[in-house]
C-alpha cells in the first residue's frame, strides 16, 4: 500500500513539472513573439520612412529638371536647340522628360546633365547616403513622371489671401473657367455631423455678409473673389490693363446659379473699383467633390492677349480647383502652370509614392493692394529756422497709419 501512494505521488509531481515547463515555454514564445513583432515593426516602418525619402529625392531632382528646362528653354533669347526633343516631346518614340510618358523617361533624358546615378537595365536612380548604416537600406526612385500639361490647378488658399493663377492653354486661350471651390474633406466629419452649412436662400439682392470671419462659421463655404486680367501681349499699358480687368464676387447659396457671364451687362467690377450691383449667388450643394462650381464665362477680349485669374477667399480657409474649357466644353490642359511630380520610392522591398504640385512659373511680383496701402511720412512745407540755435522752429505734414490722421505739426 505504501509503495502505491508513493508511486502516485511521483506522477503528479511530474505532472506539475510538464504544466509548469509548458507554461514557461509559452510565456517565452509570447515573449519572443512580441519582440520579434515590435522588431518587425520597427524595420517595416524605417523601410517605410526610407522609401518616401526616397520617393521626395525624386521630387526634388524633378525640380532640378523643371529649372533647368526654364533656364535653357525659357529664360533666354537663344533657347538650346534641343528643347523639344529633350523635354517636351509628346511622341511616343522620342517621349520629352517632361511629357509624364514613362516611369523611366526623365532619368534616361536628363541623368547625365543632373548627375544621377542611374543604374544600368532597371534605370532606378540610386539614392546617395552619408552614413554606413543607411546603406544597407538601398534606397533609391524607381519611377518618375514630370507633367508640365496638367488638367486642372489646385491649390490651398488662406482667408484674405489671395493667388494669381496664369490661364495658359497648351492648345490656346479658354472660353469659359470651371471654378470649383470648398473641397468635402474641408466640412465633411463623421464624428462632428455631416451637414454643410449654407446661407439662407437669396432673393433678390438679400445677400447676408457678416462683419466678422467668426460669425460665417467653419463649414460654410467662403465668399470668393474671381477677377480675370486681361494683358496684350503688344503695346502694353495700365488702362488697357485696367479695360481688360473684370471681377466679381461669388456668394454661396443653396439657390444660386451655376454660371456667370462677364460682359458689360452683368454685374462686375469691370475696372476693379467698386462693385456695380451685390455679389452674384453661386448654387452649392453637399454631394460633389466641391461644395460650390461656377462657370465663368464672356470674359475674352481676344485671341492676342494673355489672361490671369485672380482668387481671393473671404471669411474661410479654402481649397480650390481651376478648369479651362474650350468652346465646345472640351477640357484645355495648363501647359506649364503647376507641373505635377509623380515619384515613387524604394528601400529594399518597401515602395512609396508621392504626387506633388509645384508652383513653376513664380515670376508674380507685386504686392496685393486690396486693403489700401498705408505708408507713415512726412512732408516739410517750410524750412528749419536755424539763426536762433537756441529755439529752432519747423513746420511739416505729418502722415499716422496707426491712427489713420494727418494733421500739420509745428514745433
Amino acid at each position: 500500500m505504501f509503495k502505491s501512494k508513493n508511486k502516485q505521488s511521483g506522477v503528479a509531481s511530474i505532472f506539475i513539472v510538464v504544466f509548469f515547463t509548458l507554461l514557461i515555454s509559452v510565456i517565452v514564445i509570447s515573449f519572443v513573439t512580441i519582440v520579434n513583432q515590435d522588431q518587425r515593426q520597427s524595420t517595416n516602418a524605417d523601410l517605410s520612412s526610407s522609401a518616401y525619402d526616397s520617393a521626395q529625392a525624386g521630387v526634388e531632382d524633378a525640380k532640378r529638371g523643371l529649372e533647368q528646362y526654364r533656364v535653357n528653354c525659357l529664360k533666354t533669347s537663344t533657347p538650346v536647340s534641343d528643347c523639344e526633343t529633350k523635354y517636351t516631346s509628346t511622341d511616343p518614340t522620342t517621349s520629352g522628360a517632361l511629357s509624364g510618358a514613362q516611369c523611366t523617361t526623365f532619368q534616361t533624358k536628363l541623368g547625365t546633365d543632373l548627375g544621377l546615378d542611374v543604374e544600368g537595365n532597371s534605370k532606378e536612380v540610386k539614392v546617395t547616403t552619408n552614413t554606413a548604416d543607411d546603406s544597407t537600406l538601398d534606397q533609391a526612385y524607381t519611377c518618375l513622371k514630370v507633367k508640365l500639361q496638367t488638367n486642372d490647378y489646385k491649390r490651398t488658399l488662406d482667408n484674405g489671401n489671395s493667388i494669381i493663377v496664369p490661364l495658359k492653354g497648351a492648345t490656346g486661350n479658354p472660353a469659359t473657367i470651371q471654378l470649383n471651390w470648398f473641397e468635402k474633406s474641408e466640412w465633411y466629419v463623421n464624428d462632428t455631423g455631416n451637414t454643410l452649412d449654407l446661407p439662407n436662400a437669396v432673393s433678390g439682392n438679400d445677400f447676408k455678409l457678416p462683419g466678422n470671419a467668426s460669425d460665417w462659421g467653419s463649414k460654410r463655404p467662403p465668399l470668393m473673389r474671381a477677377q480675370i486680367i486681361a494683358v496684350p501681349r503688344t503695346n502694353v499699358s495700365l488702362d488697357i490693363v485696367d479695360q481688360g480687368s473684370k471681377a466679381v464676387f461669388l456668394y454661396p447659396s443653396s439657390n444660386g446659379g451655376n454660371s456667370v457671364s462677364l460682359d458689360s451687362t452683368s454685374g462686375v467690377d469691370v475696372f476693379r473699383r467698386g462693385m456695380k450691383n451685390s455679389p452674384v449667388a453661386v448654387k452649392c450643394n453637399d454631394t460633389s467633390a466641391y461644395a460650390c462650381s461656377v462657370a465663368i464665362t464672356k470674359f475674352s477680349i481676344g485671341a492676342d492677349y494673355d489672361y490671369y485669374l485672380r482668387l481671393m477667399p473671404t471669411y474661410n480657409n479654402v481649397k480650390l480647383q481651376v478648369k479651362m474649357l474650350d468652346g465646345a466644353g472640351a477640357t484645355i490642359k495648363f501647359d506649364g502652370v503647376e507641373p505635377e511630380i509623380d515619384s515613387t520610392g524604394r528601400a529594399n522591398d518597401v515602395f512609396r509614392r508621392v504626387i506633388s504640385r509645384v508652383a513653376f512659373d513664380a515670376d508674380q511680383n507685386g504686392i496685393d493692394v486690396t486693403q489700401g496701402i498705408c505708408k507713415n511720412f512726412t512732408l516739410a512745407d517750410s524750412y528749419i529756422d536755424t539763426t536762433d540755435p537756441a529755439n529752432p522752429t519747423k513746420n511739416y505734414y505729418h502722415a499716422d497709419c496707426g491712427t489713420g490722421k494727418d494733421n500739420l505739426v509745428n514745433e
